[in-house]
């Protein structure tokens, strides 16, 4: 799937890349029924889950996002906030098979203020937040790793400072997917054993 502002409203903003020449665009709107501007997307078990540059995440349905659709609505309530996600946000989804969660990571729209990580439950109609929002001064990327049995949210800060010099890190943060626990605390730092400034 690719987002992007639509020019006037009603006019397409979501294109599905599916292989084929025609490909199938739509028009979605946000939970006021605006033209939906997505900072991120991604699709799990059936939806397509948007945090949009206003701040809300909701879910749209996969199956209505086919060549002829017009405007398609949201499928979930949206849950709400206040921080304005800029570029490289990320939705990631984890889940255990019993449960479903999102882990929202990015910086702010205007990069004056820290970035946020945020966990949502997904299995709640609109999505509830697990624990409490974590600021991250600098963040401007993030991944999930898995490694064996453990599940991971990583962060990667580059403005961060080891010692004296700017060089960047990369924050470890453990996650646990059968109840949304994210460690507050990051259980590793990595960075450069002999940094240089803005490496």
């Amino acid at each position: 799937y690719i987002a992007a502002p639509a020019p006037t409203a009603g006019a397409a903003n979501l294109f599905v890349v599916d292989g084929t020449t025609n490909m199938p665009s739509c028009a979605l709107t946000d939970e006021n029924g605006m033209p939906l501007q997505a900072a991120a997307i991604t699709a799990s078990a059936g939806k397509l889950w948007v945090w949009s540059k206003s701040g809300s995440v909701m879910a749209y349905d996969q199956a209505a996002l086919v060549a002829g659709c017009t405007t398609v609505p949201t499928l979930t309530g949206a849950f709400t906030q206040a921080f304005t996600p800029g570029a490289g946000a990320r939705i990631h989804v984890v889940g255990d098979g019993t449960h479903e969660w999102a882990i929202l990571a990015g910086a702010s729209s205007d990069r004056s203020a820290a970035g946020e990580v945020v966990v949502l439950d997904l299995t709640q109609d609109p999505p509830v937040q697990v624990g409490t929002t974590m600021s991250v001064d600098g963040l401007v990327s993030s991944t999930i790793a898995v490694l064996d049995t453990k599940t991971y949210v990583v962060l990667g800060i580059p403005s961060a400072q080891v010692g004296n010099t700017t060089s960047g890190e990369v924050a470890i943060h453990d996650f646990d997917p059968s109840n949304g626990t994210l460690g507050d605390m990051a259980s590793e730092v990595l960075n450069d054993a002999q940094p240089e400034n803005n490496q």
